[in-house]
This record gives C-alpha cells, structure tokens and sequence, in this order.
C-alpha cells in the first residue's frame, strides 16, 4: 500500500518534482509548500493519497483567506498544487464538497480579483476550470455554486493581462464543451446572458479607436457560440448584430467572423453540433443580407463572402428544399463584388460563389430548371414566380458579362463554367434517359468554339479557337461550352440601362438588423 501511494503521490506531483533544480523564486515556494504538506501528511500518520493533500491545501486556504495574513506568493503556491490535485480527487468527493469549494475560491477571487500576480489568478482559474469538470453529467454542475464559480471564470474574458484572459477564455470554452446533458443548458444560457450584459457595456463605454476589449470578448463568442441552443444563439445574435452597427470595419468584421462560426462545419475530430432548424437559418440570412458593408472596406467584406457562402452550404445540408428558393439572393448579394477595385474581393466571391454552386446546386435544382418551359433569354422575359431558382441563378450570371464587371470577367467566366460543369452532368444522363428536353441557354461565355451539338460534356475547359466562330448549336444544359475569350458582338447588347439582374434580390427593411 505504500508503494502504491508513493506512486500515485510521483504521479500527481510529477511536474513539480521537477521545479527542484529551478532557481525562480516561485518554483521554489511551490517546493517548499509541498514539502510542508508531505511532511505534516506523514506526522499524522496518513497516506499520501489527493484526498490528504485535499483537506490539508483547502484548509490551509481557507485559513490564510480568513486572516488575512496569507502572501500572494502563498496562495499562488497552493493554488497551483490544488490544480495538481482536483484532477485525481474522484467527482463524489468535490460534488460532496462543492459548496466548501466554491466558497473558498469566491473568497481568493474578491481578494485578487484586481492583483497584479498572474500567476495567482491564472492558477485560481484551472481550479474552478477542474472542478466544474469533475462534475461533468452530474446534476452537481447545474447547482447554484457551480454556476457562481462559472460566473466567476467568465469574468476575466475580458480582463486586460494577457494570460489571465487567456486562461479565462479556455477555461470558458472547455467547460462549455464537456459540461454534458445535465448542465449545459443551464451554463450556456448563463454565458449567453454574461456576453450580452459585456457586449453593451462595452458599446456603452467611450469609443476609443482599438476596441481591444471588445474584440477580445467577440474572439471568445465565435468559438462558444456554436454550443449555445436556439434561442440563447437568437439573443447572442440580435447583440452581434446591434455591435455592427458601430460602423467601425474592424468590430464588422470580428462580429461576421462569429457568424461564420455559427455556419461552420466542425474541425476533424470534433463532435457534430446540433443543426440550427432551418426556419432560424431563413431568418438569420435575411437579416446578413441587410448586413452587407461597403465593397470599399475590405476586411469586412472578405469576411461577410466567407459568411455567406457558409450560411448557404449550412442551408442547404439542413433543408435543401428551403435551399433551392434562398439561393439565388446569394448570388444576387454577391455579385457586385464583381465591380469592386479590389481583386481580392472578386477572388473571394467567385470561390464562393463556385462553393455554393458545388455544394447547393443538386439534381432536384437541375431537374426543374430542365422541366420549366421558359427559356432564359438575355433581356427579362418572365416574373419571379415564372421561373425556377436555377434559371434566376443563370440570369444574374449573365450579367457579369456588361463592361460594369470587365475588370472581373476572368472570375466571372470560371464561375459561369463552374456552373456549367455542374449542370451538364446529370442533365446529359436525364436527356439520354428521357429523350428531347426543355432548352435552358446557359450564360454567354465570351467566344463559341465549334463542337458537335449533341456530344458529352468535357471534363477541361476548351481550349481557346484561333478565331471566334458562331456555334450552330445553343448552349444548353446537355451540351455546355466554355470559353474564355473576349465577348461576342450580339443584337441585342445588355447595356446598363436594361441590366439583366436576379429576381431574387436581398430584402429591403426598415427595421434594425433583428432575427424578429
């Protein structure tokens, strides 16, 4: 049995047997503490087990707390031995004593809330981090102390030393990932209501010109806000969106980062989180599209591209149906990028386009554009309701051929052959088992190369012909062609005063930016 404990004793305090050949001041108080409670565990004849060094560090805590005659340096030391210990305590232990536990810890953060030594603080935050997940699926962790002591951890998010946020930030993040079915409810409400209290008292304070806090609490509510439930994530959301509305690029940009992450797939080897229903989705799109900053700022814009294109993947994995009639605003709100001054701004939004193109444009969508009777020509010749969602999709792409969009045609054109790509595949196997289908004119590439009218879809873009020729052929969804060359003259040139635009655009509200 002594070998036994002397092992588990080696094990717990591994880290700080190695401090022995360290000169700093603090490694060797540490050294010293733990040799005090070695000593006085083996005086009372005990076992150097965590529950010994438990009851001996917390009481020696306690009392230093109460006489107030404890040094920093003596609370910072046991502190950090305690974080060696709650880990090997079995959860019974701390669930029995947690309302002794958190009394204490609330009593070490009322006296070195403000203290300069990091270390203390640091140390304070991964003993309520370790206790709060010792009590993991357990109802303990939904009780009024383990809230208090999750309180206590999120009020240095926004705290102005470095590693005292940071640990703040982590240990946030990982409680409210492995808190477990009991609790999480109850600990991602309480963040949810803790960030947006923080979130107004700092659109409240006096504008400075680095937001440093606010962007550092915005930091944490990207990588939390996917844990959150509906409608804890619907009131994070309206406070994302009042945030915006400062008008400064910067904070734009961090609050459409956390929109990002709500749409996000999960990072490999992290869990699936619970869909957002899409009826959410609906609303929380419609409220991006009036969110949408001006194509000049480009940080803000980049990352409302990225958002968007996320929103839309998400949508479609949730509800394809709902999907196939959103989809043709996004093309609609993203395609004036396409004048911006900024290349990157175009190469952005034709990634994103082309993503959405891939990952939302599906057999059912083809299928229905294949069945409609309309055909679209270069002018508008049929209403909204008269048309299906692809065929709006291809009437918005059109136009990215006007001299509007010329410094961006290249991107343009491999949007267009993306979506050509994608549409003649399934449409070519539906033509040979159906016979004669529907023509749906694809958009106009800039130059037409001769190729036999009925043959299959290529997998590599044409090579350029030497000359640009009439093709005898139009383009339909069963025999797409692709060029790259500059634009052929026509009849009927779109001109700027008759643009050919989707019928689809972004609503127009009134009302503040709300999910309501």
């Amino acid at each position: 049995m002594e070998t036994e404990a002397n092992t588990i004793y080696q094990d717990m305090f591994a880290p700080v047997l190695k401090l022995a050949k360290s000169k700093e001041p603090a490694d060797q108080h540490i050294l010293a503490t733990l040799e005090a409670a070695t000593t006085y565990i083996r005086s009372q004849n005990g076992k150097l087990v965590p529950a010994a060094f438990f009851g001996l560090l917390m009481n020696h805590l306690e009392t230093g707390m109460d006489s107030k005659t404890q040094t920093p340096e003596s609370t910072s030391s046991t502190l950090y031995l305690l974080t060696r210990v709650f880990p090997k305590l079995a959860p019974s232990v701390i669930a029995n004593k947690l309302s002794l536990i958190a009394e204490v810890l609330f009593k070490v953060h009322n006296r070195y809330y403000a203290d300069p030594h990091q270390a203390l603080l640091k140390s304070h935050l991964i003993c309520i981090e370790q206790v709060l997940l010792s009590l993991k699926g357990t109802p303990a962790i939904a009780q009024r102390e383990a809230l208090k002591l999750f309180e206590s951890a999120m009020s240095f998010v926004t705290d102005q030393r470095a590693k005292v946020r940071k640990q703040s930030h982590q240990a946030v993040e990982t409680v409210l990932k492995e808190a477990g079915t009991p609790g999480k409810k109850a600990l991602t409400e309480l963040a949810a209501t803790l960030c947006r209290g923080l979130l107004k008292k700092e659109l409240d304070a006096p504008k400075n010109s680095e937001y440093s806090t606010l962007l550092q609490l915005l930091g944490l509510i990207k990588r939390i806000l996917p844990m959150f439930s509906v409608k804890t994530t619907t009131d994070v959301c309206e406070a994302l969106f009042a945030a915006s509305r400062n008008q400064d690029p910067l904070v734009t940009t961090y609050c459409l980062d956390c929109f990002q992450g709500l749409f996000a797939s999960p990072a490999e080897g992290e869990a699936e989180a619970t869909p957002l229903p899409a009826a959410f989705l609906r609303q929380l799109i419609s409220s991006l599209f009036e969110m949408r900053p001006n194509a000049s700022d480009v940080n803000p814009m980049l990352s409302y591209v990225k958002t968007m294109s996320a929103a839309a993947i998400q949508l479609h994995r949730v509800d394809p149906a709902a999907s196939g009639s959103t989809l043709p605003g996004f093309f609609t709100s993203l395609f004036s990028n396409f004048a911006s001054d900024s290349d990157e701004v175009a190469s952005a939004t034709a990634t994103a386009l082309k993503d959405i193109i891939a990952e939302c444009v599906d057999e059912t969508m083809i299928a229905a554009a294949v069945a409609a009777p309309t055909v679209i020509k270069s002018k508008r010749a049929a209403a909204a309701d008269s048309t299906t969602p692809l065929q709006q999709i291809i009437a918005t792409l059109e136009t990215g051929l006007l001299l509007t969009y010329k410094g961006s045609w290249q991107y343009v054109l491999d949007v267009q052959a993306t979506l050509a790509q994608v549409s003649s595949r399934p449409a070519h196997h539906w033509a040979v088992q159906r016979g004669p289908v529907d023509t749906i004119i694809l958009p106009r590439s800039p130059s037409q190369c001769d190729r036999s009218a009925h043959g299959p879809p290529q997998p590599k873009r044409a090579a350029p012909c030497a000359s640009p020729t009439q093709s005898s052929a139009p383009w339909t969804l069963s025999n797409p062609i692709v060029s790259t060359m500059d634009p052929p003259k026509r009849s009927a040139p779109w001109t700027l005063s008759n643009p050919i635009v989707s019928t689809m655009d972004p609503p127009k509200r009134s009302a503040p930016w709300t999910l309501s």
